[in-house]
């Protein structure tokens, strides 16, 4: 059973602001009232960033939306790599095209 991180992500309204107006005019909403981070993403950045000191975007992939929807959002993100903020996916993507 997996646990949730022993040091919570503080949260970074400042950088959601951000996110928010990069993605302005798009489907992509911001829901910064519930979800917190997906065991995928906690579980993996617990370890590279132990003392929860950097900020994180996790993103929903919208099984709805072709790839070309998807580059977009990555194109849209691309000042948040120059900045260096890791951005992850959540883990319910959709699972890979059957051959």
């Amino acid at each position: 059973m997996l646990e949730h991180p022993a040091v919570p992500a503080p949260g970074d309204p400042a950088l959601a602001a951000r996110v928010a107006g990069l993605l302005e005019g798009t489907t992509v909403v911001l829901d910064d009232q519930s979800w917190g981070l997906d065991h995928g993403t906690w579980s993996v950045f617990c370890h590279v960033y132990p003392e929860a000191d950097v900020s994180i975007v996790q993103l929903s992939i919208d099984e709805t939306q072709p790839p070309a929807f998807h580059f977009e959002v990555g194109r849209l993100l691309a000042p948040l790599r120059d900045a260096q903020t890791p951005v992850t996916r959540e883990a319910d993507a959709p699972a890979a095209p059957k051959p």
